[in-house]
């Protein structure tokens, strides 16, 4: 069983990740560098949750609402 700092250490390892992403959201992006966002988060989401008392996680942090709103941006700009 992992210990709650490797837990969190694995977390803010995530999150470096998705900021490095999000940092290169320019013409780099396509739709397999979504799906690596998508994935870390749904990571993060589910060590968040190991650390959790609740039985689920409904509400999004700041962090999650900021990626996801990353994600729509480029979404939408395919339209265009």
């Amino acid at each position: 069983m992992k210990t709650e700092q490797q837990i969190k250490d694995k977390i803010k390892e995530h999150e470096d990740k998705i900021e490095k992403l999000l940092a290169e959201k320019s013409e780099l992006w396509n739709d397999i560098t979504v799906l690596h966002v998508e994935n870390y988060l749904k990571a993060r989401k589910a060590l968040l949750w190991v650390l959790s008392e609740f039985d689920l996680l409904s509400d999004s942090d700041s962090f999650e609402r900021k990626a996801y709103f990353e994600i729509t941006c480029y979404e939408s700009s395919k339209i265009f």
